[in-house]
């Protein structure tokens, strides 16, 4: 058997050094690459809810302005959301009607709405 001496030897055990740092490498990636695809994720379906919490806080006030006799803009300024609102008479309620307040939005997932109702007398 022989055995390594001086320059062979620290050569050896700088390419068992890089391998071992390899394998680690390759090891860690495999480990950490399902904790990125939640996060990917996790941070899109809070964008979602984030778009639909201002689209509700939209209508809420667009519906507030409509029950109170105003006409509000169908765009608010500076906003992402289109509103639309109908009022529509109760049948066989006098001065009953019922207000539908419709906040839309273009976001990752697509095309998407909140629609908000209420009845109130006028």
């Amino acid at each position: 058997m022989f055995r390594r001496t001086g320059v062979e030897a620290v050569r050896s055990q700088a390419g068992q050094a890089y391998l071992e740092v390899l394998v680690a490498t390759v090891i860690l990636t495999l480990a950490i690459t399902p904790f990125l695809a939640v996060y990917v994720q996790s941070t899109r379906g809070v964008a979602q809810e984030n778009n639909r919490e201002g689209a509700a806080a939209v209508a809420q006030s667009v519906m507030e302005q409509v029950i109170a006799g105003d006409t509000p803009a169908a765009q608010p300024p500076g906003s992402i959301y289109t509103v639309v609102w109908t009022r529509t008479a109760v049948s066989g309620r006098t001065g009953f009607y019922r207000y539908t307040v419709t906040a839309s939005w273009t976001g990752r997932a697509g095309a998407q709405s909140y629609a908000l109702t209420t009845y109130a007398r006028r």
